[in-house]
Parts: structure tokens; C-alpha cells; sequence
């Protein structure tokens, strides 16, 4: 795929986010506080200090779900992928609906190329709780086995949820293009492109007037809400790193007309 495969992870909450309270017991005051600082080395990528405090919190807590999620995730960010995929499955035998645990299992088997896997986990993690950025992975794992219509399903349901949601929208555009759908591709891209003022996008908006192709050549007419739009700048800046993402667009022609709105 020409877009990276781009891995999310979810990551759980200590407490309020665990799918049946009733399931399992709290971590205890100590732990919880221990995986809280784990937490914070991992988002500033001290995986050795995270994995330290983090084993602290199973002394505290042996085998407790929030802690092997944890874990997991962290091993995940260090590209020990089995290690983490173990540690997933263990939380799965005692709380099968942990939140985030087919998805992370999922983005870790497209990781490895296995898509038909990855399809598997990610049906699982919707059926508990469906959510763009699921949808998104479905459709991304759909469009790498080469299910195309599969993927334009997933892709719908995606930004059906959440429609301002950019990377699914340029995921949309890279399949258009390649199905030979430019226009649509481009139109898409430019779905991620917001009027600064209006705090919508240009196509939602109808601001985009005019979409021409000739080969790897696209002019776009963009009508602006005033003729003297002080952020006219901005978004033709915007427009064209969107217009970058679409693959086979070698030159693109940004035009502004105006028409002012009541």
C-alpha cells in the first residue's frame, strides 16, 4: 500500500475504561500508580524505565489484566510483537471484551502481513464496541487481500461515524485513485481540508467549483467566501499537502474565485 500501514493502539484506561468492572478486582493504590508513571515513560518513549515500572505494578498486582494490556501495548512500541501478542491473549482468557484487545491484536497481524487475521480480529473488536478507528483497520486489511468492495463498505462506516476523520478519508482517495477514479480521489483529499473560518470542509461546503484532469495534471477552482479572504493563503497551502497525498498528481493549478455568502 502506498500510505504506510499506520498502527493505533489503544490504550485502555487504569479503571474507568475496563469493559465489566465486575470481572475482575482493581489494581491496588500502589499499582495503579506505578502503571500511571509507566504510562507517562512510554509516551515520551523510555521503554526500558516503562517496562521497569510496569513489572513493579505485576509484583504489586500478578497476572492482573490492566497491567499484562499494558504490558503488551508497550512491547507492541518496541517491535516485540510476540512477546505482546502472548500478552493479549492472556488478558483475552480472563476478559475477553478488554477494551482495545482485538484491535491492538489486529494491527499487530497486519504488521506481520497477515491480513485474513487481522480482518478476524478487528470483526471482533466492532462487535463489542465500533469505532472509526476499527473500521478504518477493517478497511485497510480489506484493501491489502484485495477485497476492494469490502473496503469501500468499511471506509463508509468509518467516516459515517465520524466524518471530519482525515487519514480515513485519504486511505478512500489512495483506493479511488487506484481504480482509476481521480476525480473522486482528489475530491476525497480535499475532504481534509478545512475552511479556517467556517470550521467545515471545502467539498461539505461546496467550495470546490471545479475539478479538471489531463494525465497527472489537476486544475482546481476553489470560491472563497469573500473576494478578500485573508487565510486564501492557508488554504491553498492546505489544499495542495492534500492534494500531495493522492498518488498520481505530478502538477497541480490552485484558482480562487469569491462569492460572497448571506
Amino acid at each position: 500500500m502506498g500510505r504506510a500501514w499506520s498502527v493505533l493502539l489503544l490504550s485502555a484506561g487504569l479503571v474507568a475504561c475496563r469493559a465489566n468492572p465486575s470481572s475482575y478486582a482493581p489494581l491496588p493504590p500502589e499499582a495503579e500508580a506505578l502503571l500511571v508513571q509507566a504510562e507517562a515513560a512510554l509516551q515520551q518513549q523510555a521503554f526500558i524505565e516503562a517496562l521497569q515500572l510496569a513489572n513493579r505494578a505485576e509484583s504489586q498486582a500478578p497476572a492482573h489484566p490492566d497491567v499484562l494490556f499494558f504490558k503488551g501495548r508497550l512491547y507492541t512500541r518496541m517491535m516485540l510483537l510476540d512477546a505482546a501478542d502472548s500478552l493479549y491473549h492472556l488478558v483475552a482468557q480472563r476478559v475477553p471484551d478488554y477494551p482495545g484487545l482485538w484491535h491492538n491484536l489486529a494491527n499487530n497481524a497486519a504488521r506481520r502481513g497477515q491480513f485474513g487475521q487481522a480482518v478476524a480480529y478487528y470483526r471482533k473488536e466492532l462487535k463489542q464496541k465500533p469505532t472509526p478507528l476499527a473500521w478504518r483497520g477493517l478497511a485497510r486489511a480489506y484493501q491489502e487481500l484485495g477485497r476492494v468492495d469490502s473496503a469501500h463498505v468499511a471506509y463508509e462506516m468509518a467516516l459515517r461515524l465520524d466524518s471530519t476523520y482525515a487519514e480515513a478519508w485519504l486511505d478512500l482517495a489512495e483506493l479511488y485513485e487506484k481504480e482509476g477514479r481521480l476525480q473522486e480521489a482528489l475530491l476525497a483529499a480535499l475532504r481534509t481540508v478545512n475552511d479556517p473560518e467556517l470550521h467545515q470542509d471545502l467539498v461539505s461546503l461546496g467550495m470546490v467549483k471545479k475539478v479538471a484532469i489531463d494525465g497527472g495534471k489537476v486544475a482546481l477552482e476553489i470560491e472563497l467566501t469573500t473576494p478578500a479572504c485573508p487565510l486564501k493563503g492557508k488554504i491553498e497551502a492546505d489544499v495542495r499537502a492534500a492534494v500531495s497525498k493522492v498518488p498520481g498528481v505530478e502538477h497541480l493549478d490552485v484558482a480562487f474565485g469569491a462569492q460572497v455568502r448571506s
